[in-house]
């Protein structure tokens, strides 16, 4: 069964740190029959009880079955937080609309499994997302599954040899 997920880039953005807080919670040891409090943006702190914790864990592991993300932004000039793909494991459809991919994190490990990869609004340049993987300016790897890129909407001058 194939899940999709379409969702803003602030949310995905909570949801990581979400996820981030109870990941660090769970290995300092802290026992999360305690209540958990979580600074989920600079100057915004939210508490939680058990079962706000239980359902935080349920979405890490709804995550990782996900197979299809669209992550969207209202305005390329409004991105200030990175976008972490770790907590999603199986992907093979990536679509990033309005995001500067130099905020987008972990996309070096969706090289091997990525099928379809949509940048909309996103890059000047294919070697910023082909090579270096936006935000983790890696140039290890290459997209050895990938059938489908479209990269439409962008300012691109040229194409480059990325994509040799």
């Amino acid at each position: 069964m194939d899940a999709n997920l379409s969702i803003s880039s602030k949310c995905l953005v909570i949801i990581n740190n979400l996820i981030n807080h109870l990941s660090m919670s769970n290995s300092d040891g802290d026992d999360l029959h305690n209540y958990q409090r979580c600074d989920i943006f600079p100057g915004v702190s939210i508490q939680f009880d058990k079962e706000s914790m239980d359902k935080i864990e349920k979405l890490k592991l709804n995550c990782q079955l996900i197979r299809h993300l669209s992550i969207f932004n209202s305005n390329f000039n409004t991105v200030e937080e990175f976008i972490e793909l770790n907590n999603f494991h199986n992907l093979s459809s990536l679509h990033l609309e309005n995001l500067p991919i130099k905020f987008v994190q972990h996309l070096k490990f969706h090289r091997k499994t990525l099928l379809k990869l949509c940048a909309h609004n996103c890059i000047s340049d294919l070697e910023s997302l082909i090579e270096l993987c936006g935000g983790d300016q890696s140039f290890s790897g290459a997209w050895s599954n990938l059938l489908h890129l479209d990269i439409r909407f962008n300012k691109l001058r040229s194409i480059d040899s990325s994509v040799v």
